[in-house]
C-alpha cells in the first residue's frame, strides 16, 4: 500500500506543478476564478525543467524536475537530490517509481494518462461554495515575478491554499497548505525554473539504475461503481468520487487486488485504499504529518485507509462512510 502512495505523492506534486497558456500583466485585473481555471487547464503546452523543495511537516526533499511534451505524450521526470532518494518517470499511461534504498522498481500502467479532471466551470461553481476565492499582492519566487491566488475554506473540513502563479508562463512556482490558525502545514516552491526550448531531451532520460532493481508492476483499470463490492456514504460536503480503479501489485506474494478511489472537493484530493489485511486488532488507526492526514480502520477481513491533504477530521468522516455492499 506504502508503495502505491509513493507513487501518488509524486503525481500530487507534478500536478501542483501545472502550467497556464496566458495571463494578464500585473497592471491588469486578474479575475481569480479565470486564473484558476488556466492553471487547472495548464499541462498542455509548456515544456519546463527546474529546482523545487517540497516541505511537510518534519520532511523536506529537494527535487529536480523536467517536464516537455514529445511526439504527442506528455513525458515527466523528477530526480529527488536531497532528501530519501527517488526517481520516478511519467510517459504517457507508464509511470516508472525507483526507491535505491530497497533496490525495488515500481512500474505502474494505467489505463489513461490523465489524474484528476480539470476544473470544469461546474466544478468551478461548486468550489466556491466551499472556499472563497480571490487574488493577493505579487511576489517573487525563483527570480520571477508572481501574482498570488488565494483559497479560503468556509468550513474547518479544508485547508486554506495559497498559489503563486507566473504571469508571462503561468507557471505555477510556489504553493502553500495553510491551516485554520495561519500555519503552514505544506509547501511546494520552485528555487530555479527554465522554459520552453531551453529544456532539452537529454534531461528526461532516466538513469541506469531505473532500468534495474527487483521489479513490481502495478496493473491499474479504471471500474464503475457497480463493479465494486464498495460504496462510500454520506461524504463530507463539497467532496465528490472521482475515479475509481482496482490495482494489483506483483510478483507473489503481493498479488492481490487493490481498491483506490479518489475523491475530491475540486482542490483537494482524497485516496481510499481498501485491501484484504485479515482480522486486525486494531480497529482504528489515525496519522497527521504537516497537512497529509491519515485514517484507517478495519471492516471484516479488510483494511480501509483514508489520506489526503485535508484535516483529520475530513478522513475520518469519509472512513467512516466505507460499507461493504451486499
Amino acid at each position: 500500500m506504502m508503495n502505491f502512495w509513493v507513487v501518488g505523492l509524486v503525481l500530487s506534486v507534478l500536478s501542483m506543478a501545472s502550467v497556464a497558456q496566458s495571463q494578464p500583466s500585473s497592471g491588469t485585473a486578474v479575475d481569480p476564478i479565470v486564473l484558476l481555471q488556466r492553471v487547472a487547464d495548464s499541462a498542455i503546452s509548456l515544456n519546463y525543467s527546474g529546482v523545487f523543495v517540497y516541505r511537510n511537516g518534519d520532511i523536506e526533499e529537494t527535487s529536480r524536475i523536467t517536464r516537455a511534451r514529445l511526439n504527442g505524450r506528455d513525458v515527466e521526470r523528477i530526480e529527488v537530490i536531497e532528501g530519501s532518494a527517488r526517481e520516478i518517470i511519467r510517459s504517457g499511461t507508464e509511470v516508472k517509481c525507483f526507491l535505491p534504498a530497497q533496490n525495488r522498481l515500481v512500474v505502474e500502467q494505467r489505463s489513461t494518462a490523465s489524474g484528476l479532471p480539470v476544473l470544469s466551470p461546474a466544478v468551478l461553481d461548486d468550489l466556491q461554495q466551499h472556499y472563497v476565492v480571490r487574488t493577493g499582492g505579487l511576489g517573487r519566487v525563483a527570480g520571477n515575478i508572481c501574482q498570488r491566488l488565494i483559497l479560503e475554506p468556509r468550513d474547518a473540513l479544508r485547508y486554506a491554499h495559497h498559489l503563486w502563479v507566473e504571469p508571462t508562463t503561468g507557471l505555477l512556482l510556489k504553493t502553500g497548505t495553510v491551516n485554520q490558525q495561519g500555519r503552514v502545514l505544506e509547501s511546494f516552491t520552485f528555487t530555479q525554473v527554465t522554459f520552453g526550448s531551453q529544456v532539452s531531451r537529454q534531461q528526461l532520460v532516466p538513469s541506469a539504475e531505473l532500468q534495474s532493481g527487483n521489479v513490481h508492476r502495478i496493473h491499474s483499470s479504471e471500474v464503475r461503481a457497480s463493479d465494486l463490492k464498495w460504496g462510500i456514504e454520506n461524504l463530507p460536503p463539497g467532496f465528490r468520487i472521482q475515479k475509481m480503479m482496482v490495482r494489483r501489485l506483483t510478483p507473489p506474494p503481493s498479488s492481490h487486488d487493490v481498491v483506490h478511489i479518489v475523491i475530491s472537493d475540486g482542490l483537494a484530493a482524497v485516496s481510499v485504499f481498501i485491501e484484504p489485511e485479515g482480522d486486525s486488532k486494531s480497529n482504528k488507526v489515525d496519522q497527521q504529518s504537516g497537512a497529509m492526514s491519515m485514517y484507517s480502520r478495519q471492516i471484516g477481513e479488510f483494511r480501509a485507509l483514508v489520506m489526503g491533504e485535508v484535516p483529520l477530521v475530513t478522513a475520518r468522516l469519509i472512513a467512516d462512510s466505507i460499507e461493504r455492499r451486499r
